[in-house]
């Protein structure tokens, strides 16, 4: 199936009220007797998690018969390239969940060969939801939204994550510290997904991390570059949608923040 073969204006408008019954399922399944796994030593799983992404996965696929889903939980495969595919985070942010931080997104893109189609991250307890679609632009609650035009690196407020692997710290902190010297301030909310909203939003100046899988940023990198910003990997190459770093800015501090970290790891 190819993309020309549906309305995805038509399909974002389901995806997004799917988002809105996520978060049903989410809080229903977060009770006081919801589960908590461990997939690493930093790594959790919930029951939420596994409720929104058995919620989501038939119904993504009945909308478009023919897609396949790529998501976070349960085993899901990571195909490069391939057919229409969805890429699901179902929690993204599970750790903030756990620890009873509001700060937590539902994350779903869907994707061909060229890159992300559409887009829909829901902020779960912010009550807000970014859509995108590609050449058409990106929104919060249906209004169009743009990035961030803050033209220097030392009024920008930028977010970061950290990676679930501890034993090099060296190799996450030696940025984090350059960026933090050289920007307004630094943040670490814990939800990449939400992050890349909020630099579409202009809430936030910038965004980077160093090791993401696809389900955790294709939502965001479309709607980053449909409000205006730029999204490439660490090298200031095109972010396709295979796991690895992301730097995800406004247009006009995107080179100075990456000029930073590529010295920084180079």
């Amino acid at each position: 199936m190819a993309s020309a073969d549906f309305d995805p204006q038509a399909l974002l408008a389901e995806v997004s009220n799917l988002l809105g019954e996520a978060v049903q399922v989410l809080e229903h399944a977060w009770g006081p007797t919801a589960q908590v796994r461990h997939k690493g030593p930093a790594d959790l799983v919930t029951d939420a998690d596994l409720a929104v992404q058995r919620f989501l996965i038939p119904r993504l696929i009945g909308l478009l018969p023919g897609s396949v889903v790529v998501a976070e939980e349960e085993g899901q495969s990571t195909p490069a390239q391939g057919p229409l595919r969805w890429l699901v985070d179902p929690v993204d942010g599970t750790s903030n969940l756990v620890h009873g931080v509001r700060y937590v997104a539902i994350s779903v893109a869907l994707a061909d060969d060229a890159g992300p189609i559409l887009a829909g991250v829901q902020d779960v307890f912010g009550q807000r939801r970014y859509t995108a679609w590609r050449q058409h632009g990106a929104f919060v609650d249906g209004t169009q939204i743009h990035g961030s035009t803050v033209t220097s690196l030392a009024n920008a407020l930028v977010a970061c994550g950290t990676p679930y692997d501890k034993d090099r710290p060296s190799d996450v902190f030696s940025p984090l510290a350059r960026v933090w010297q050289a920007c307004h301030d630094l943040r670490i909310p814990g939800a990449a997904a939400l992050e890349l909203a909020q630099v579409a939003e202009g809430r936030l100046d910038a965004f980077f991390e160093g090791d993401l899988e696809p389900w955790d940023f294709a939502a965001g990198r479309l709607l980053v570059t449909e409000a205006g910003g730029t999204v490439t990997d660490w090298a200031g190459g095109p972010r396709t949608l295979e796991r690895g770093g992301i730097v995800a800015a406004g247009r006009l501090v995107h080179g100075e923040l990456l000029d930073i970290l590529t010295r920084t790891v180079g």
